[in-house]
């Protein structure tokens, strides 16, 4: 688990739109592949201002790669929180708040319904019980906090799952939280250096909403999503898959139907390229085609 530059990038423009303050509280201890130039330069390109962390820089080298890394709660102090700790199912690697995320929070535990942030940087994706961790997450946060997930979408043997940007839109949907932000990160590079891209997109994105292999070009992609909750949130109501609910209750408009009308809706465009579908020498070409048009539209953001 580690947090790169774009994720940095991707922080403090969260952090811009509402402050960062009070508890933060990691999901496993994030490795900081920065240094203090490079945070200081990404804060400068984004008009963040960082604060005075009390922690000391703490300086090292990835245990997963040759990069230099800074000590997590100097990270976090300097954007903008007073208390940072981390969750994990042992001590192994330096967290402070012991819990099998698998199971539900005990009574016991402290620190209940008062963390500012909980930051998920590739956690979900290792824990087998998904609705239990939803939930504890839920438990965890305080009213008005914020949970950021990073997880895979295609990683295979990653972890013991991947996920659909759907499926943090549904579920937070469902439990009443307000949805921040959803996009998706794409890594080129499969040793994870060079540039990572970015794109901001809703349940109303063609590419957000019909991800598929054809369109991950051999790239490693992740989701980056946030969402807050509020008063009335809950975290353990079950969702139904919103794609087709938005499917049975639109008026199939190509302009409601995502970026293209190629892959849903009604058009005359639509009707064709079925028709041609059905052609069993034309099928492997139109889907190419398609596929490359959709990629045509997705503006990537050097993050």
């Amino acid at each position: 688990m580690g947090i790169n530059s774009g994720n940095i990038r991707l922080l403090m423009r969260e952090g811009n739109r509402k402050k960062f303050s009070g508890r933060v509280l990691q999901l496993g201890r994030q490795e900081v592949l920065a240094t203090e130039q490079s945070i200081k330069k990404i804060s400068e390109e984004e008009n963040f201002n960082l604060s005075e962390p009390s922690e000391d820089i703490g300086q090292g080298k990835s245990k997963f790669s040759d990069a230099v890394t800074v000590n997590d709660k100097y990270f976090f102090q300097s954007l903008g929180f007073e208390i940072v700790d981390s969750l994990d199912v042992s001590t192994f690697e330096g967290a402070n708040v012991i819990h099998d995320l698998n199971k539900l929070l005990t009574k016991e535990l402290k620190n209940r319904a008062t963390y500012d942030l909980i930051y998920d940087g590739g956690t979900m994706e290792h824990i087998f019980h998904i609705p239990n961790i939803l939930k504890n997450i839920f438990d965890l946060l305080s009213v008005d906090g914020r949970i950021i997930h990073v997880n895979p979408i295609n990683l295979l043997n990653h972890g013991l799952y991947n996920f659909s940007t759907c499926f943090y839109e549904d579920f937070y949907s469902a439990n009443g939280f307000s949805i921040n932000e959803c996009g998706v990160i794409k890594v080129p590079n499969v040793s994870w250096n060079g540039n990572h891209y970015y794109i901001s997109g809703d349940k109303n994105s063609q590419f957000i909403r019909s991800i598929n292999p054809g369109l991950l070009d051999g790239a490693s992609y992740l989701t980056h999503f946030i969402a807050t909750k509020l008063h009335d949130s809950s975290g353990d109501r079950v969702p139904q898959q919103g794609i087709y609910n938005m499917e049975q209750n639109s008026s199939d408009s190509v302009e409601e139907q995502g970026n293209s009308g190629l892959v849903y809706g009604n058009s005359p465009i639509k009707f064709i390229y079925n028709k041609l579908l059905g052609v069993p020498i034309f099928k492997p070409f139109f889907k190419f085609l398609r596929d490359k048009y959709a990629n045509s539209l997705v503006k990537w953001e050097v993050i």
